[in-house]
């Protein structure tokens, strides 16, 4: 069997383009404070440091952060931009 490959392209409405920014932007954020604590603790440390974005909520308070938490948890990402 051949592998296939398919190409979409997607044309999002300017909320969806507003939801996705947000949603990248706060991902990037997030990955790099984890990234940064994790090299911080195993240069001090020694061993791996095993966090979760749920561990800045409340250190950064940023309205998008607290967003993203809540819309990862409940699954309502995709139903948000499929409607």
């Amino acid at each position: 069997m051949a592998n296939q490959a398919s190409k979409y392209r997607l044309y999002p409405t300017s909320e969806q383009c507003v939801l996705f920014a947000k949603t990248f932007g706060c991902c990037r954020k997030v990955y790099n404070l984890m990234l940064a604590d994790k090299i911080a603790y195993y240069q001090s440390a020694g061993k791996k440091l095993t966090n979760t974005p749920a561990m800045y909520k409340k250190e950064y308070p940023y309205s998008f952060l607290t967003e993203f938490i809540l819309i990862k948890r409940t699954g309502k990402f995709w139903k948000t931009i499929m409607e």
